[in-house]
């Protein structure tokens, strides 16, 4: 192959060093062999166009775009090998979160109680709108806004977003089981031997006068989709440990106290009995959401043990419960507040203006 080799040289160079960047921090075998698995595919390259006379700018030219291309899969294969404190992982979190250097990280202990400590200075069942329900002070009304935009965000897409968290599991047997374990228990009520969760739910709300057709065309408020959204981005574009610390401490950790708060009120003031089929949704996760919760610990204190991890754990962790108390926030302005923007969803749910 009559190539310039200085040329071809540049061209591996950047492959080559590209590899160096995203094995960085792996076993010396896992490491080694990649890249001589590189080495051994850009050698092919060069061999396979000197033998159809292929010139020299097309082989710069497909090194380059099969670097380009293959950049994805390179990095879904350094996640999956699992090591977290060097290499593309670490990269691409400061890449999100900016220059972190000088932080030091804490004891996992440590900071596993720091995380119990920020959900406790936003729990959302301190958020306003449970105090009204416990205390039987919505209208009937206004507790129909609260559970036609609650069914969106929770019973009427699962278990699928459960299933993707599930997905997203590296090799721990004990992750996977809990989020096994989960994921039947939303399907079909797996650990309760009751029924899927959404069904659940539709028999609450058509106890509530609320039919199958008007719940499934419920439309989010801003603040609903708001949730929806970082939720979405969570399962993925954010870690799979930032993923299992916010659901795990932030959404479904703080949910038997949120349902507390609704089985006390709909019992004492809304007509229902506290054994009823018809507040099953709500009396069976003030249970089960007490264990499905442990996913959000376990990984943070087995995992977020470098600066850069707890960093990001952190502030996606502030996020979910700033972005969890914004939806309540929302259902707030819409259906107690009378807010005028809100007109449109008020009208839509079956609420005076």
């Amino acid at each position: 192959m009559n190539a310039n080799p200085v040329r071809e040289l540049l061209a591996a160079r950047l492959v080559r060093g590209w590899v160096r960047l995203y094995t960085a921090g792996l076993p010396a075998g896992v490491r080694d062999g990649r890249r001589e698995e590189i080495d051994g595919d850009l050698w092919e390259q060069v061999r396979d166009g000197a033998q159809i006379g292929r010139t020299p700018r097309y082989f710069r030219s497909d090194v380059l775009v099969r670097w380009l291309l293959g950049v994805p899969a390179d990095l879904s294969w350094r996640v999956t090998k699992g090591a977290r404190d060097r290499g593309i992982e670490t990269l691409i979190q400061q890449i999100k979160l900016g220059s972190l250097e000088g932080m030091m990280a804490l004891d996992s202990k440590q900071f596993l109680s720091e995380t119990f400590g920020m959900v406790a200075e936003k729990h959302s069942k301190d958020h306003p709108l449970f105090d009204l329900i416990e205390q039987g002070l919505l209208r009937k009304e206004q507790l129909r806004g609260f559970v036609k935009q609650f069914y969106l965000l929770f019973p009427k897409p699962f278990p699928k977003p459960i299933a993707a968290m599930f997905a997203r599991s590296p090799e721990d047997s004990e992750l996977e089981r809990m989020w096994m374990e989960n994921l039947m228990e939303e399907a079909v009520g797996g650990q309760t031997d009751t029924a899927g969760h959404r069904d659940l739910y539709i028999r609450f709300a058509e106890a509530c006068g609320i039919p199958r057709d008007e719940l499934d065309a419920t439309l989010p408020l801003p603040e609903t989709q708001a949730l929806l959204n970082w939720r979405e981005l969570l399962i993925s574009q954010r870690s799979w440990l930032e993923l299992y610390a916010c659901q795990g401490m932030a959404l479904e950790g703080t949910a038997s106290g949120r349902m507390h708060k609704v089985v006390n009120g709909l019992v004492d003031h809304y007509g229902f009995e506290r054994d009823s089929e018809d507040i099953l949704y709500w009396t069976v996760h003030m249970e089960v959401d007490e264990e499905h919760m442990l996913v959000g610990p376990y990984a943070i204190e087995k995992y977020a043990v470098s600066d850069l991890e707890q960093a990001s754990v952190r502030r996606s962790l502030q996020i979910t419960l700033d972005t969890f108390w914004l939806a309540y926030d929302g259902i707030m302005r819409a259906f107690v507040d009378n807010d005028p923007l809100y007109s449109s969803w008020r009208e839509a749910a079956g609420s005076p203006s």
